[in-house]
């Protein structure tokens, strides 16, 4: 019986690729653009931050004055 000869993986193999892949260095990456949406909502999501800081102390201090 005769066998097909056995494949190799090539150096290009989109598998082999993926498997050795590593993270490049910080330094090399840009940075990434935001989209308007997204600035907004960071936007959002800093301010409902700052606000819940702000109620939290406000809280804090109301619970120090009645005692």
């Amino acid at each position: 019986m005769v066998q097909p000869p056995q494949r190799r993986a090539a150096a290009t193999d989109p598998r082999e690729e993926r498997e050795n892949w590593r993270m490049p260095a910080l330094v090399l990456l840009e940075r990434p653009t935001w989209s308007g949406p997204r600035r907004v909502a960071m936007y959002a999501l800093a301010g409902y931050l700052v606000l819940s800081i702000i109620l939290l102390a406000v809280k804090a201090v109301e619970l120090a004055m009645q005692r």
